[in-house]
Order: structure tokens, then sequence, then C-alpha cells
């Protein structure tokens, strides 16, 4: 049996700009483009187009053309157990984060970073790092959709909404017990 260790959950945070510095002006409006990775026992974890993988910590791969710096390293929490427990979180999330499932605004590094420090130390990202994706889910950006998958997605919940709404508006009844206890409470009420 694998010995059980603590180990700090960091977040690491990298500010994305191009060469021309794009990333900056989105920033200053507070839409900054941002990298993340999850260090864990000297590793650093991320998901990007090919799927999870692994590096050194603070030197994230960088695509030609862009400029990737180190804005902030967040410690997320402690994971108390052993390394294999910790790879086994991280290859379970290899199947949801797969290569080629990569999606700019609803399935990137930042939501893989999410449910990473989730699993591990049971705490989420600040809000602030995916916002850009999620603007942009709200919009449609971020590549090609399957259309039908949407569409059965969107039917789901709207059937959901309607059963929800159905069922509020169903009248409540009340158990004989909670009737008698009612009683009791205006016999109480009405003698005083």
């Amino acid at each position: 049996m694998a010995a059980s260790s603590r180990r700090d959950v960091i977040l690491n945070v990298y500010e994305l700009t191009d060469e021309q510095g794009t990333g900056s002006w989105m920033r200053r409006v507070g839409l900054g483009a941002w990298h993340t990775g999850v260090e864990v026992g000297g590793v650093e974890y991320t998901f990007a187009q090919n799927g999870v993988f692994f590096h050194v910590p603070k030197t994230p791969l960088v695509a030609s053309g862009q400029v990737v710096s180190l804005k902030e390293s967040i410690v997320m929490g402690e994971h108390v157990g052993s390394a294999n427990e910790v790879h086994g979180i991280i290859n379970k999330l290899r199947e949801e984060f797969a290569a080629g499932a990569y999606h700019v605004t609803r399935k990137n590094c930042n939501h893989y970073s999410d449910a990473l420090c989730q699993r591990l130390v049971g705490a989420s990202v600040p809000a602030w790092v995916n916002r850009p994706a999620r603007i942009g889910s709200i919009f449609s950006f971020g590549g090609n959709k399957d259309k039908a998958k949407e569409k059965t997605r969107t039917e789901k919940v709207s059937a959901r909404t309607k059963a929800e709404n159905a069922a509020a508006k169903k009248k409540k009844e009340l158990t004989q017990d909670q009737k008698n206890r009612l009683a009791a409470i205006r016999r109480t009420s009405s003698s005083s």
C-alpha cells in the first residue's frame, strides 16, 4: 500500500498574449486570456488539444507566436493521500479531457484545472480565470459547434425546466401528521 502524504495543490496562472501584446488590452477590461496548470508534487498538469499532459512547474509549453508569462501561483489547498491516488484522479480526468476534446469556450485548460482542483481538494479555481470562455460561450465563439448536440442539450434543459415548473405549481398536500401538528398549534394559539 502506498504511503499517504500531504501535497500542496497549486494553480499556476499564466497570461497569454501574442507578439503584438493583444492580451494586455483584454486584461485592462477584465478579460485577460489565461492559461492554467495544476502543480502537485513537483509536477504541473494541464490540458490542450493533445489531451492532458505534464511538464516542469512554471514552464508551460507555448505555441508559436504566443507569449506566456506567469501571473500568479495560488495555493488551492492540500491533498492528503498517496501519489497513486493523485495519478488515479488524473488518469480518470484523461477520459473526460481526451485528445481532440479541447474547445476554447467549453473545454479548455481552465476547465481541466478546475476539475482537477475540485477532485483533489474540493476547491474551484477563481471565477476570473475562465471569464473570457464563459462570455465567449454566451455568444457562441470558439469554433464549429455540433448543432444537433447543442439542440439536444437545449431540449433537455427546456424539458427539465418545464418539469420543475410543473412540479412547483402543484399544490402541496400535508401529511396526516402535519395536519395534526398544525391543528394543535392553532388550538394553542387560539386559547392564548
